[in-house]
């Protein structure tokens, strides 16, 4: 199953930035790679859902640990610390 690219806003917890995550390089690619494959021939595609969790964000595990150990602060962090916590839709019956 093929998932098809994140396609809302946000903004990154450490910076502020805001983030267009349909706008980002890997969706714009992820879009060219379904329109591709949408027309070929003899071929079946299935898309799944993906989704933001919680609008939640993952923070890389080294600067966790750092934190944790309190070897740095939360003024040392990066917006590249952290990513967004995106993953596939789970279907409940």
């Amino acid at each position: 199953m093929i998932l098809q690219p994140l396609d809302k806003k946000g903004s990154n917890p450490i910076t502020n930035t805001a983030i267009d995550f349909s706008q980002t390089t890997i969706a714009k690619e992820q879009y060219k790679l379904l329109e591709s494959i949408k027309r070929t021939p003899n071929f079946a595609l299935r898309l799944g859902k993906t989704v933001w969790r919680d609008n939640g964000w993952l923070l890389n595990q080294t600067k966790l640990k750092a934190l944790v150990a309190k070897t740095i602060t939360v003024d040392n962090l990066s917006g590249t610390d952290v990513t967004p916590l995106i993953g596939q839709k789970n279907w409940s019956i």
